[in-house]
Formats: C-alpha cells, structure tokens, sequence
C-alpha cells in the first residue's frame, strides 16, 4: 500500500510516512526557532494642545532615538532631537502650548524633554530629583499635564512592580510607590 506525504511524493510503508512527518515537523519547528519574530512596534505619544487643537506626535525609532512630528494647519517632521531611549516617550501639553516628554534612558532613569519657546535637553529625573532605584522604571513613563495650572503628574512601573507616582506643581515631588 502507497502513502501519500505530499502530492509529488509517494512513500511505501505507514512507518516511513510517520518518521517523514516526523521530520517535517521537526524541521518547521527549528526553521521557527531559528528565526525569532520581531519586537512589537511601540505605540506613538499623542498629545493635543487644548487651547488651539495642534497635534503631537512622539516615537521611538528601532534605533532607540525620540522623533517628534506636529500639525498646527498642516504636518512638519519628522525631525530628531537627538534623545536616546531605552522606552516609547509618553507626551502631554498645555493649554499655553508648553510641551512635555518623558522617557526611559539608561538604567531604567526617567528623563523629561520640555517645550517652552524651543526644547531644552532632557533632565534626568531619577538623578536630579534624588529618587535613587525608586526613581527607576521597567515600563513606558505615564505622564499628563493639567491643562489650566501646569501641573504634571507622573506614574510608572518601578522594579518592585509596583506603580510609582512623581508630580509637579513647581518642582518635581515625590516619587510615592502607591502600593498597586
């Protein structure tokens, strides 16, 4: 009797098409191992101004650097800023147009980009605010911004995992862990 392993191949015995099976499934299974899928793309920072409707848009390239375009009437970018990310960036603004990103850098340190009239470098939260291993991050930063005072209210994930919170009516306060 004849068993058929494929449309073009016949194969003797029931053994031999079990042991070819077998082999197929063994080779499917390396070719597999073999070629890893690729990270999940990391999502963009979106932030829209309350005050005038313009539009952000913040990303991580694949090679680790922070990328901004905006539409304020119609689309300008992508342009770089040159800031080195180990996470996406998280975006918020305020009505009076300030912009604020912040991101992992190295070692988990959070660091904050800002926009008042042109961007400043980014400071590291984590080392000027004294926050120490609390102060680190294993996730995406969570930042928002209220709208009418400035304030900034900042949350992430910190090795522990557990949520952390930091905020900002002035000067950076905090880091809390809030026991989630």
């Amino acid at each position: 009797m004849l068993f058929r392993s494929s449309p073009n191949r016949a194969i003797a015995s029931p053994n031999r098409a079990i042991a070819a099976a077998v082999a197929i499934a063994g080779a499917a299974k390396a070719k597999h191992r073999a070629r890893p899928a690729p990270p999940p793309p990391a999502a963009a920072a979106i932030a829209v101004n309350p005050g005038n409707d313009d539009q952000y848009a913040f990303w991580r390239t694949p090679g680790g650097r922070i990328e901004e375009a905006w539409y304020n009437g119609s689309w300008h970018g992508p342009i770089g800023h040159g800031w080195s990310a180990s996470s996406a960036p998280s975006a918020a603004v305020n009505a009076a147009g300030h912009q604020y990103v912040v991101f992992a850098g190295r070692g988990g340190h959070i660091m904050e980009a800002s926009f008042g009239q042109r961007w400043a470098r980014p400071i590291d939260l984590t080392r000027t605010g004294h926050w120490g291993a609390a102060g680190t991050t294993t996730s995406v930063p969570a930042l928002a911004v209220n709208p009418g005072n400035d304030h900034r209210v900042l949350f992430w994930r910190g090795r522990d995992g557990r949520i952390r919170e930091a905020w900002n009516n002035g000067r950076w306060q905090g880091p809390i862990s809030r026991g989630w």
